[in-house]
């Protein structure tokens, strides 16, 4: 089953049309689920003497899978963490009980060389901060499984709702669990991998098919009937990363002249990966997110070559002679790619589309609504190459434009008018809202981030791109005063295809507080995506990425 309705009538018809199949005994089943689940998989396969941490070991049972089935592993150590001491702390070589939100675990002197976190991080405050920990114990070449629950979950029926029509499972959906707090995205989580120094080798939804199913079917209990559902509903993800052999803050080339050169070679030359994540030398491709501006510090200190001129210069050039990819829109070849001024963030064009639009358009790949041509998706523009691609994918794409005069918006006729601080659209409609360089134009950014809210359903997501500070505080241009305008800054205007002789007033510039305003206007997650890379033709001018504020409803 790959995809699920939202219809709760639909879907426990559906459940209950899964029937038993398998002549397999109720052991073997159990088995074969677990031989073909990502979590078992990378137990048993560790690297001979691995060293392997535990988080969120809970009693420990981890250990028992050191001798269940072929083959038995009684060389692996184990090191636990969790806030109790686990009832099979003795089979571990280590323990510590501490409270993650608070303090990260010690181990002094022990070359860790194996992570294991399985439904670990929706349960903390800032689980990237765990993950960047995790890259400064790993020794090179350890092996890191993580596991957690796919924000599509959120959409799924509760555990009582089942319960109601005789589906009895411990966990249903994200909320059922009272100490889930977050709910990343596969992209999310493996950005935070590879800012910690990582190599993500594989990574998706645990779906065990007919195995999944099967248990199901059989109800044998309550837990195995869960894990039958869970795989069922792709309700977890997962991802397997390998710490680079080489330390992360050391870049593989230097300088920004040698970051160009390698950038312009024949691709011949060009290694597709050398498992260093966004070194100069494989020219890897960055989606990193970041929830305050010290993140960004450390980040841009361990990968200078994001601001060397040379580099950014590399980017644009390489895409001239080479072309590009996107995950949206897979290989753009050099004839579609052209550079037509200095401001690669607004003129390194592919396929018509800047490197802003394109850093939206990345991202919306990786949430869970991408390949469904019925997603609800809003933009603020309609008359734009990207809006007109997003008309083309996506059945249910409304976009529009903003006018200040009478005049205008008769002249827009038929594209809707929308003012951003007043939408007129119901609430929890959409399943993603979109503003490319909006913000900036509005008098109250909280207000129409409130609004866009309001219209997300829950579980949506919203992106937007704007000229951005790098600092904390915004840098405020104009005001609103008792109905006029008040310049606090010499004016500045920027284009509006909609009134194209004025042009639209900027009133703020935004800055990392933005983040704070956007939880403040309702949202339950707000980062800043920095999207990067050689191969996207992603760069602006001032610095080697576009930011993308990505913000979660609940």
């Amino acid at each position: 089953m790959t995809k699920v309705s939202r219809d709760l009538d639909s879907l426990v018809a559906s459940l209950k049309s899964v029937e038993r199949r398998l002549d397999v005994s109720d052991d073997e089943l159990l088995e074969l689920f677990w031989q073909g689940h990502p979590r078992f998989q990378f137990f048993t396969s560790l690297p001979w003497s691995t060293n392997l941490l535990d988080l969120g070991a809970g009693g420990g049972g981890l250990a028992h899978w050191k001798h269940w089935v072929k083959p038995a592993r009684p060389d692996l150590t184990l090191y636990g963490v969790d806030r109790n001491i686990g009832e099979n702390r003795p089979l571990y070589a280590g323990w510590e009980a501490i409270d993650l939100d608070r303090e990260l675990p010690k181990f002094p002197g022990v070359p860790l060389t194996g992570f294991f976190v399985s439904h670990l991080i929706e349960q903390l405050a800032a689980p990237e901060m765990l993950i960047e920990w995790m890259g400064t114990r790993a020794e090179p070449g350890a092996r890191l499984y993580i596991e957690w629950p796919s924000p599509a979950s959120m959409a799924l029926p509760s555990r009582e709702e089942l319960r109601r029509h005789q589906i009895d499972v411990v966990v249903a959906n994200f909320r059922d669990d009272q100490a889930n707090r977050t709910c990343p995205d596969l992209g999310t989580v493996c950005g935070w991998l590879r800012a910690a120094g990582f190599s993500v080798v594989s990574s998706g939804p645990i779906d065990l098919g007919i195995f999944g199913e099967e248990l199901f079917a059989r109800a044998m209990d309550r837990d195995s009937r869960s894990m039958g559902y869970w795989s069922m509903m792709h309700s977890a993800l997962h991802a397997v990363a390998v710490k680079s052999e080489r330390a992360v803050a050391v870049p593989a080339i230097r300088s920004g002249a040698a970051i160009a050169d390698a950038a312009t070679k024949v691709s011949s030359d060009m290694p597709e990966s050398a498992g260093e994540p966004w070194l100069a030398g494989d020219m890897e491709e960055i989606t990193a997110p970041f929830t305050d501006v010290g993140q960004w510090r450390r980040f841009s200190e361990r990968n200078p070559h994001l601001s060397d001129t040379r580099y950014i210069k590399s980017v644009a050039e390489n895409a001239t002679k080479k072309g590009g990819w996107s995950a949206f829109l897979g290989e753009i070849p050099a004839g579609e790619v052209a550079v037509t001024g200095a401001d690669y963030r607004e003129h390194l064009l592919a396929k018509d589309l800047n490197p802003r639009c394109r850093a939206i358009l990345e991202l919306m790949t990786a949430e869970p609504w991408f390949a469904n041509g019925n997603a609800t998706i809003y933009a603020a523009e309609a008359v734009t190459p990207f809006a007109l691609l997003l008309r083309g994918r996506y059945a249910r794409f409304i976009g529009s434009e903003y006018a200040s005069t009478e005049e205008a918006r008769d002249a827009l006729f038929p594209i809707p008018f929308q003012d951003l601080e007043n939408l007129t659209f119901p609430s929890d409609r959409f399943d993603c809202v979109v503003t490319n360089d909006c913000l900036e134009h509005v008098a109250n950014i909280r207000q129409c981030l409130a609004e866009m809210c309001r219209v997300l359903r829950p579980g949506g997501v919203m992106l937007s791109t704007f000229p951005f500070t790098f600092y904390y505080e915004s840098e405020v241009r104009a005001r609103l005063v008792d109905g006029r305008i008040e310049h606090l800054m010499e004016p500045e205007y920027h284009g509006n295809p909609a009134e194209p002789a004025s042009g639209s007033l900027v009133f703020e510039i935004p800055g990392w507080n933005i983040l704070d305003t956007a939880k403040d206007a309702g949202f339950v997650r707000a980062e800043l995506v920095f999207v990067s890379g050689m191969k996207r033709a992603i760069t602006a001018a001032e610095v080697g990425g576009i930011f993308v504020l990505r913000c979660y409803r609940g």
